[in-house]
């Protein structure tokens, strides 16, 4: 007889969708950073942080949500490994 999989919950979709999307724009605003800086020189990277620390903020509160839905993730799958065994 065929087992069907269990659907999946909508929010481990969502989980997955946006940290899909923060990874992603972590990694283009990574790349940015590195393509200004290789090509206009270390001085504009600076000059655009240093513009009233708007960029700043911005990127760092990216890899914040980033890690802290990567972190989510990773307490998540260590629950339900746990709870597999008991």
């Amino acid at each position: 007889m065929r087992q069907y999989k269990k659907p999946k919950k909508a929010d481990k979709v969502a989980l997955a969708t946006a940290r899909i999307l923060l990874t992603a724009g972590l990694l283009a605003v990574v790349v940015m950073i590195l393509y200004y800086g290789i090509v206009d020189g270390w001085d504009s990277v600076i000059a655009w942080f240093s513009s009233r620390w708007a960029c700043l903020v911005g990127v760092l509160l990216l890899l914040a949500g980033t890690a802290a839905l990567w972190l989510w993730s990773f307490f998540k799958r260590a629950k339900e490994l746990k709870d597999e065994e008991a």
